[in-house]
């Protein structure tokens, strides 16, 4: 593991401040960039289809229904990406509008050298 210094990821052995790389890091989970660019936040995707996952397993999830519920996905996906391809735009439910504008705002209003002011919501 490489011995950079950074601001996650666990401390090496026997240090105070060299941190090992985290296993995922920032690229991985970090919306900022994302959001700024006004795409979309993958995570309300992937907790739907969690759920639906969960709901199911209730109902004593077998392979033959996994494989039914990946080839449905995959369904969906190509359908979504057809759709994209042909430039329709997707609905959004209002709650989601207004988060997706909070969480907008929020960023754009962001300044490393305010970080304190930004966390309390004062900028």
């Amino acid at each position: 593991m490489g011995s950079t210094v950074n601001n996650y990821g666990m401390l090496k052995k026997n240090s105070n401040s060299q941190r090992v790389p985290p296993r995922f890091g920032p690229n991985l989970w970090c919306l900022f960039e994302r959001v700024k660019l006004n795409l979309p936040r993958t995570n309300n995707h992937v907790e739907s289809w969690h759920r639906q996952i969960q709901m199911d397993t209730r109902k004593d999830l077998t392979v033959l229904k996994i494989i039914v519920l990946f080839l449905r996905e995959q369904n969906k996906v190509d359908g979504d990406k057809l759709r994209i391809k042909n430039g329709e735009q997707f609905k959004t439910k209002k709650d989601n509008q207004e988060t997706n504008l909070r969480i907008f705002r929020l960023v754009n209003c962001y300044k490393s050298e305010n970080i304190e002011s930004f966390l309390e919501g004062k900028f």
